[in-house]
């Protein structure tokens, strides 16, 4: 299995025997639309759980071949810009968040292996350390969303090569209807594979609607694939973002 647990002269030593396998909803994710996101199918996912953190899930790389590049690009090039600059924040009032942090956070890892530690609920309490690789997904979700967890390194691949074999597979020809993954150009992989030799990204998915709730509808003049300003996003509540400290890494 990708999940690694790292030596006592590291961290608290971790016995194989906390690890189990977590059982998957696989009716809860179509075949199709996994396919449609460069996924495989949910039946064919390892994943795996920890005993004493409910909530948190390790699913080593279930990506096709090929798709990986897709998402790399999407974080490099396309989600950095307007409107997104705001996309690391709450669109709610802190008062309608009580029942939010139950709800399930995904972790994505692309490029170079990194050491991820999950800790308890506070600082002091001793971190479980692995390793995380290019195309893993964590879960963490009740309990487990809750806990200090963090990426002290990042490492060199430890294939021996500049990107993990998986970012250099071929993106098959024969996407299904609907697919969202797109084939990107030599010209933009190779400014991706430049970064990467070097470079880990965190892709983060959360909620930050309440059930109910949606974005604004774009404007007019937004309409046609411009971007939006940056309050478009606020205007249903325009309220005066206030930063506070969270346990998120």
């Amino acid at each position: 299995m990708s999940v690694v647990f790292l030596p006592y002269s590291f961290t608290r030593s971790v016995s194989f025997c906390q690890v189990f396998r977590s059982q998957l909803s696989i009716s809860s994710v179509s075949d199709q639309d996994a396919y449609r996101a460069g996924l495989q199918p949910v039946s064919q996912w390892k994943a795996y759980g920890l005993n004493g953190y409910p909530g948190f899930i390790f699913i080593p790389n279930p990506f096709l071949p090929g798709c990986q590049r897709h998402w790399v690009k999407q974080c490099l090039k396309l989600y950095p810009q307007k409107p997104s600059v705001c996309n690391l924040d709450l669109h709610m009032a802190p008062e309608e968040t009580t029942d939010l942090w139950g709800q399930s956070k995904e972790q994505l890892s692309f490029g170079q292996s990194s050491i991820f530690l999950l800790g308890g609920l506070k600082r002091e309490e001793a971190p479980t350390a692995m390793f995380m690789h290019s195309g893993d997904i964590m879960v963490m979700s009740g309990f487990s969303r809750l806990l200090y967890h963090a990426v002290p390194r990042v490492l060199p691949n430890p294939e021996g090569t500049a990107l993990p074999s998986c970012l250099d597979q071929a993106l098959s020809s024969d996407l299904p209807v609907g697919s969202v993954i797109e084939h990107s150009s030599e010209e933009d992989w190779q400014v991706c594979a430049k970064y990467l030799q070097s470079s880990r990204i965190n892709m983060t998915i959360r909620q930050v609607l309440s059930e109910g709730q949606k974005f604004p509808e774009e404007s007019g003049s937004n309409a046609k694939g411009q971007a939006p300003s940056e309050d478009s996003h606020h205007q249903e509540n325009s309220r005066v973002k206030r930063h506070k400290p969270n346990k998120d890494s």
